[in-house]
């Protein structure tokens, strides 16, 4: 494992540990997954994506780019927002945004 993947599990960890602490957070545990660590993985994860929207974001103000080339930026944004819902939906204690319409 590189140094920084085992920075940022170690990142992951130390939040778990932080919103175990939350009881409506513990209660969302699963078999072989407690609640802490289901949601700061799935935050970590979603922080990673909007992370990468923001810098496609930034490319399309800042550059210029043909449509066809927009297009597909675009497709690139969707892909991570579906990232996004995933792990909105796999969280545990934000999965009722799921459900709304």
């Amino acid at each position: 494992m590189s140094e920084r993947h085992a920075r940022e599990a170690q990142e992951t960890l130390e939040l778990a540990r932080k919103l175990e602490a939350v009881p409506e957070v513990a209660r969302t545990a699963s078999p072989g997954e407690p609640g802490g660590w289901r949601l700061a993985y799935s935050l970590t994860e979603m922080d990673a994506s909007m992370s990468r929207i923001q810098q496609t974001l930034s490319r399309i103000r800042n550059e210029e780019v043909v449509p066809t080339e927009l297009h597909g930026l675009l497709i690139d944004i969707g892909d991570e927002l579906r990232h996004v819902l995933y792990h909105v939906k796999d969280s545990g204690f934000y999965a009722y945004l799921g459900t709304v319409d």
